[in-house]
């Protein structure tokens, strides 16, 4: 599970893992903490991505300007 935090936090499989380890956590303090640690992980990941909706109302724009003078075309 701690892999699919880092990996894919928005996927099934994650949703999958933390209910069935969820379940299993409860009376293993243990596992109780290990699990409450990555869920803070995965908390934390959430919110330090910038949605495309809150960068357009929020995040200031830089606007340059200029004018070309040449284009080149190369084919890597």
């Amino acid at each position: 599970m701690a892999i699919l935090v880092d990996v894919a936090p928005y996927s099934r499989e994650y949703n999958t893992y933390r209910q069935k380890i969820g379940k299993e956590a409860q009376g293993n303090t243990e596992l109780e903490i290990e699990y409450e640690k990555i869920l803070k992980r995965v908390k934390q990941t959430r919110e330090s991505v910038i949605r495309m909706q809150d960068r357009h109302s929020t995040a200031p724009v830089d606007e340059i300007s200029g004018t070309v003078d040449e284009v080149l075309f190369s084919l890597p």
